[in-house]
């Protein structure tokens, strides 16, 4: 009877290795995936955004970075504001602006730029609209928005897709994020009544290795 139970416990726990070793593999090989079937993605990280608590007449700018596949991030930028009693927040006929310096190693997908809920194709380096303007040059990808139409737009998402294959490389998505405003001078909240920029943080990256 005593050597039924170990036979018992013994089949339990190879089972239970058994199980544990096939989700490990199946974990494992989604997790190095290939790229170009020539390179496997050793790493690739995210960045997750808290949002927090603003005063009166403050506005920020957060960022999610989450990776997809093949090489293929999603950013999201997303704009929060206090506008305060008055609703007083950026002076008049200014501009704010989400400037985005995009890693060397990725390229913006000019094909899907998401404000808000509305896909948009940036068709050229240059496109301006009644309610924003958007410009692509040089890897670096810049947004501005009317001071009067801000509180219309809360998300710009972009995806940026990798084009370095250089191995034990660490490729990151971005060299610099900041935005930029220009205060009301009823704006209690900024010191400073001229143009001033701030850095949005948030940055994954990717690893590859030979196949």
């Amino acid at each position: 009877m005593n050597m039924r139970k170990v036979f018992g416990y013994l089949c339990l726990v190879l089972s239970i290795i058994s199980i544990t070793l096939g989700v490990y593999l199946v974990i494992n090989s989604f997790k190095h995936e290939t790229l170009d079937g020539k390179y496997i993605i050793e790493r690739s990280t995210d960045y997750n955004s808290e949002k927090k608590e603003l005063s009166e007449g403050e506005i920020s700018v957060i960022k999610d970075v989450k990776y997809i596949s093949k090489g293929r991030y999603k950013i999201v930028f997303k704009i929060n504001y206090n506008t305060g009693s008055e609703n007083k927040l950026l002076s008049n006929k200014s501009k704010f602006t989400i400037t985005e310096i995009i890693g060397d190693s990725f390229k913006l997908d000019t094909d899907k730029i998401i404000i808000n809920k509305d896909p948009i194709k940036l068709y050229s380096y240059n496109t301006i609209t009644s309610d924003y303007e958007m410009n692509y040059n040089n890897n670096t990808f810049e947004i501005s928005f009317p001071n009067n139409k801000i509180f219309k737009y809360n998300t710009v998402t972009l995806f940026i897709n990798l084009i370095g294959r250089d191995i034990n490389t660490k490729y990151v998505t971005s060299k610099e994020s900041y935005y930029s405003l220009i205060p009301n001078r009823n704006n209690d909240f900024y010191s400073k009544k001229t143009m001033q920029s701030y850095i949005i943080d948030g940055n994954g990256y990717i690893v590859l290795q030979n196949k």
